[in-house]
């Protein structure tokens, strides 16, 4: 498909990061309809008032009122925070009124269930983002200690941190909705560091899964596996397995009489690794994995 920039479209942004929940695994799928040929449509101005930018948000992204509502309402309870939910009647006037809302966390109901960017939102408002930024995230919405709790910490402590800061150079900086929502993307109510596994720099990964990965995460509560040696690729669940030597393997497992057979595919072929009991123990289950694009 080709477009004539920025008239039939425009360019977002590169997209470098994934992140992607292993407890449910998806068969990539390609709609049909990309496989036609088809006249762009001239992309229209974006509107200078906030009622009618939400009315084609909504319109777009194909939503009823009452269908925006319970959106609205799902982020309202994982966010857990009442003041996320946006009524039907209250989205309906918020457009006809063309009023701003007066709690931040509706702009932030609207970017979610809209696909809008914030910017959009404040250019509308009148708000400029260029004279922004200037100044840091207050320690205590970004959840940092105190300056003065960090002066006092010990050097062991400072060198503990060196893996965070080359973790978070390698990703470019951490993004700062991952603050409180990884668990959940995750499955894990609770995470620690123990549960995340570094991955990058690795030869030839274990499974077309981990390519490009960076960072893992493992739910340690799951070390039964399944005999999963009959399911499709994409359905495989890997797990973490520690061996005697102290290195470690990822791959599908299952148990055969008193062996741990691993299953890898480096290189894109299929090899199996059979390890006896007491030699190997499985660490745990990946649920996610952050990886390069």
């Amino acid at each position: 498909m080709e477009f004539r920039t920025p008239n039939e479209a425009r360019i977002i942004g590169v997209a470098d990061l994934e992140i992607r929940n292993l407890l449910a695994p998806r068969q990539a799928s390609v709609a049909k309809s990309l496989g036609k040929r088809w006249k762009p449509h001239l992309l229209s101005a974006t509107p200078s008032q906030m009622g009618p930018l939400l009315r084609r948000a909504r319109v777009e992204m194909g939503l009823s009122f009452r269908a925006a509502a319970a959106k609205s309402r799902q982020l309202a309870e994982a966010m857990g925070d009442e003041r996320y939910f946006t009524a039907s009647g209250s989205l309906s006037d918020y457009e006809t009124f063309n009023t701003p809302p007066r709690h931040f966390h509706k702009v932030i109901t609207f970017c979610v269930i809209y696909s809008l960017h914030l910017n959009e939102i404040f250019q509308v408002l009148g708000l400029r983002l260029e004279e922004t930024r200037w100044e840091p995230i207050p320690d205590l919405l970004a959840g940092r200690p105190a300056p003065e709790t960090v002066a006092s910490a010990g050097a062991d402590r400072i060198e503990q941190a060196g893996f965070i800061s080359q973790l978070a150079g390698e990703l470019g900086g951490t993004p700062f909705f991952l603050r409180s929502s990884l668990g959940m993307l995750c499955g894990l109510p609770r995470l620690s560091l123990k549960d995340f596994f570094w991955i990058a720099r690795l030869p030839q990964p274990a499974h077309p899964y981990l390519a490009g990965g960076v960072v893992a995460v493992v739910n340690r509560q799951k070390k039964k596996p399944n005999d999963c040696a009959s399911k499709p690729l994409w359905q495989q669940p890997l797990y973490i397995v520690l061996k005697r030597d102290g290195t470690y393997l990822c791959g599908c497992c299952s148990h055969e009489n008193d062996s741990l057979v691993i299953h890898t595919y480096r290189g894109g072929i299929h090899k199996r690794e059979e390890l006896r009991s007491r030699d190997a123990e499985i660490v745990g289950k990946l649920v996610s994995v952050a990886r390069r694009l």
